[in-house]
């Protein structure tokens, strides 16, 4: 029993030496990969939503679009109704100087 604990001595004291940097740097190498793992989902719900805000970015141009093309309708008929009232107005004046 005294030549077994005396030839495990020095085999647990190797162990401990180099056995506890070695799961020191095992676990740091694990943390950083699920960091690393963590981190891809990460980016990949951040590409989806910059997906997303790109689309309602779209959205809005086409809706600004058509809303400017509805002004611009308004616009013309605005002017083309102004100028047949004053068509009218000055028909008006020049029955009246008559």
């Amino acid at each position: 029993m005294d030549q077994f604990l005396e030839n495990m001595i020095p085999l647990v004291s190797v162990m401990m030496v180099f056995g506890i940097p070695l799961a020191a740097i095992l676990t740091h190498h694990q943390r950083k990969m699920a960091e690393m793992i963590h981190g891809n989902n990460k980016i990949h719900s951040e590409s989806q939503e910059v997906s997303q805000l790109k689309e309602e970015v779209r959205q809005l141009r086409e809706r600004s679009s058509k809303l400017m093309l509805e002004v611009d309708d308004l616009r013309s008929q605005m002017r083309s109704l102004g100028s047949r009232e004053m068509l009218d107005v000055d028909r008006e004046t020049q029955n009246r100087l008559q």
